[in-house]
C-alpha cells in the first residue's frame, strides 16, 4: 500500500497544484467581491502552496526508485542484488 501511495504522490500533488492555480485565478478575478488586502493575502498564500508543491514534486520524482539495471548504450548492465562476497 505504501508503495502505491509513494508512486502516486507526485500525481496527487500535481492535481493539488492545479487546483491552487485555479483558485489563484478566481481570486484575481474577484476584485468586486473582496477587498484588495484579502485578495493579496490569499494570492500570497496560494503562491507559497504552489511553490511548496512544485518543490515536493521535483524532490519525489528525483528520488524515484531506479530500475534494476542501468542502460549503457545498447547493453543492459544488471545491478548486483547483494554485495559481492570477499
Amino acid at each position: 500500500m505504501a508503495e502505491v501511495l509513494e508512486r502516486n504522490t507526485p500525481q496527487f500533488l500535481r492535481y493539488s497544484r492545479g487546483s491552487a492555480r485555479e483558485s489563484k485565478g478566481w481570486y484575481m478575478r474577484s476584485g468586486p467581491l473582496l477587498s484588495e488586502e484579502i485578495i493579496k493575502l490569499r494570492i500570497g498564500k496560494l503562491d507559497s502552496i504552489i511553490a511548496m508543491e512544485t518543490i515536493a514534486i521535483k524532490t519525489l520524482e528525483d528520488k524515484k526508485v531506479k530500475p534494476e539495471g542501468l542502460k549503457t548504450g545498447n547493453r543492459f548492465v544488471p545491478r548486483p542484488s547483494s554485495p559481492v562476497p570477499h
